[in-house]
């Protein structure tokens, strides 16, 4: 037989051996009462196999933050509050956490690296652990800790970091999939 053939073969043994997980994933998608989907192209692929039009609970709900425009004046500012801050685009190491200091992250480790590392830890957030954190880095003079920070502030502090990180936990549900942090993180400039 030719290749071309062969290849052909193959892809009808495949669609036979997927065709009842496909016939599943329809009557899945038709029984559903809502469809929510990461983007507007994947609701539409799955309102196409339900074979149905998009109802009023039919949402997208994107795994990262909008992409967000700034003037140069709120730029400027910014940048100004992060030398302020005592940080600034000057070459040196920065290692930045950006997100809600809860029960799913561990500093623990981020404090012992900082007491031994010369880099700049930086940690922007609020959260029911931030006042611990403050606690426990008060006597390191490379870590800083911003609090909440706004959209325009989180862009410009991406830029001028070498390194993001998410300090979780190890739990079974991060161990069984990417937090979205790490889609956050990805898209900031």
């Amino acid at each position: 037989f030719p290749s071309h053939d062969r290849g052909q073969g193959i892809k009808l043994i495949g669609k036979f051996l997927l065709l009842p997980y496909f016939l599943m994933m329809k009557k899945s998608l038709q029984s559903a009462s809502a469809i929510c989907a990461p983007t507007e192209e994947f609701l539409d692929w799955c309102l196409t196999q339900a074979n149905r039009g998009k109802s009023e609970l039919d949402l997208v709900l994107p795994l990262t933050s909008p992409d967000l425009k700034f003037t140069s004046r709120e730029i400027e500012k910014t940048s100004d509050w992060l030398k302020a801050q005592g940080l600034k685009s000057d070459g040196s190491i920065k290692v930045t956490f950006i997100g809600t200091l809860n029960s799913a992250s561990d500093f623990n480790p981020v404090i012992y690296a900082a007491k031994s590392l010369p880099y700049q830890f930086i940690i922007a957030g609020d959260g029911p652990n931030f006042e611990s954190i403050k606690k426990a880095t008060s006597n390191l003079d490379n870590v800083y800790m911003l609090g909440w920070i706004d959209a325009c502030k989180v862009n410009e502090l991406s830029k001028i970091s070498t390194i993001m990180f998410a300090p979780l936990h190890e739990l079974d549900d991060f161990k069984m999939s990417i937090p979205n942090k790490f889609n956050a993180y990805r898209d900031w400039e």
